[in-house]
């Protein structure tokens, strides 16, 4: 009886040591399997903060790449937009240059010659409408022709013959026939208006300021009472209103 009596305390002490090899086997694979189970969490939770990490940096990078094409294309187009409007510009103010050259030397313009009213005491414009190619020689010529109003009055002998003009520094010199002296009438008053007639007509011109008179190649100094040795400028108080 003793002898069984040792052999189960025996068995039983080797249970208990088999047990508590098992239980501790058990917590130790619990304690591992719990240190497997996290850190496979936490390399999953890195694997995503790496891959929103990458992410970002893929977003910034397009952001950066999509705000940089525009700084270095949009001065690009600016720049061409701006040669192409100057280019434009510069295109079309030729144009014009060309055009208002043209219309200049050519075409046709509108300007007042000037009569004397029915009183002979003052000027009279009417509208004539002349060639630019030639429009000095043409306007003394329609100072030449009869008034349309019945009621003006030619002053310049129609039997003058304008034998040249040439025009410097704002003064025309105008080179008339002797019959511009020996046809006229004579009279004080009207030697005035035939000079401004004539004056008054060629300063409808921006470049003629003053106008000298020559009578067959002669400077005329003298008109009657009327001394004329000076270039003579527009007289607009001769116009009547």
């Amino acid at each position: 009886m003793g002898v069984i009596s040792k052999k189960k305390k025996t068995l039983l002490s080797i249970l208990v040591l088999v047990s508590l090899f098992v239980l501790t086997f058990y917590l130790c694979s619990c304690d591992t399997l719990e240190e497997l189970t996290s850190t496979a969490v936490v390399s999953e939770d890195n694997g995503d903060e790496v891959a929103e990490t990458e992410e970002v940096q893929e977003n910034t990078q397009d952001g950066t790449d999509a705000g940089q094409e525009p700084e270095d294309t949009t001065p690009q187009d600016e720049e061409a937009g701006e040669e192409n409007d100057e280019q434009d510009t510069t295109e079309d103010t030729d144009t014009q240059e060309q055009e208002e050259v043209a219309d200049s030397e050519f075409g046709e313009l509108t300007i007042d010659v000037y009569y004397a009213d029915s009183q002979a005491q003052y000027l009279v414009g009417e509208k004539r409408v002349i060639s630019r190619e030639n429009k000095l020689m043409d306007a003394l010529f329609e100072l030449l022709k009869l008034p349309t109003d019945t009621d003006l009055v030619r002053i310049i002998p129609e039997t003058t013959k304008i034998l040249g003009i040439t025009v410097e520094n704002g003064i025309a010199d105008i080179d008339l026939s002797q019959e511009f002296l020996d046809d006229r009438f004579i009279s004080d008053t009207v030697d005035i208006l035939l000079v401004y007639s004539v004056v008054n007509t060629m300063t409808e011109f921006n470049e003629i300021d003053a106008v000298n008179f020559f009578v067959e190649g002669q400077k005329l100094d003298i008109l009657g009472e009327l001394d004329i040795k000076n270039p003579i400028y527009r007289r607009n108080d001769l116009i009547a209103e």
